[in-house]
């Protein structure tokens, strides 16, 4: 789907990036970071942050600590509290102004159903520091829904030392769910088979964008899925 196709209704220029908003023929809103794509509303996004979240509780029912390592659009939050409505949210993500439209914006807080207005800890931080800094804190799932890995910074993101340090802060039974494309869901799969000693890769298809990869591993455990 080109971007040609779309009407532009709106662009904001952040410390870290570019944010642009389109809307489609059906009226659906498509974010793109920095030219990147990240969602297209309805059936797209539904079954992406369907596909992030819910596997994650299947294999942990009783996770209640949750920590969210990008996700500023509060989409991935506003799934995790229907799966868990006691669920305690930490949301780590750098870009602070692309959170504020989140929280502020009538339309984006309606797609999020004011996720970010709601109970939970939000952190404006570089998630690389962050997780060094807090490697004394247990969560019983971390989910990583960060941008592919289309730049050098971003690829930091998806390294073995990186991945490792997050695995630190899993409490028993904790998962770890990573949001990989196509080309590298392999080489995280094997990263976390690597610390974790088990993986397993779920695959997803959407109507208008490419699909992906959920990688997932559980401290402890044997995936049953």
């Amino acid at each position: 789907m080109g971007l040609e196709n779309l009407r532009p209704i709106y662009e904001q220029k952040t410390k870290y990036q570019t944010i642009r908003f389109y809307e489609n023929t059906k009226k659906e809103l498509l974010l793109t970071l920095d030219t990147f794509i990240q969602f297209v509303e309805g059936e797209d996004e539904t079954i992406y942050h369907d596909v992030l979240t819910r596997p994650a509780f299947e294999m942990n029912p009783k996770a209640k600590n949750i920590l969210i390592l990008g996700g500023g659009d509060g989409l991935v939050a506003r799934n995790v509290k229907k799966l868990n409505p006691e669920s305690n949210i930490t949301l780590v993500d750098l870009d602070e102004e692309l959170v504020e439209l989140f929280k502020t914006k009538k339309r984006l807080v309606k797609l999020n159903e004011g996720s970010l207005l709601k109970d939970i800890n939000i952190v404006i931080a570089d998630a690389l520091i962050w997780i060094k800094d807090n490697q004394d804190k247990k969560f019983d799932i971390i989910i990583l829904d960060f941008p592919d890995a289309n730049n050098h910074e971003l690829k930091k993101l998806y390294k073995k030392e990186f991945i490792a340090e997050i695995c630190n802060l899993l409490d028993k039974n904790g998962v770890i769910a990573i949001q990989c494309h196509f080309n590298i869901s392999d080489i995280e799969a094997g990263i976390i088979q690597d610390i974790l000693g088990n993986n397993k890769q779920i695959s997803y298809t959407m109507p208008y964008l490419d699909g992906g990869k959920i990688v997932l591993g559980q401290l402890n455990g044997e995936i049953n899925l």
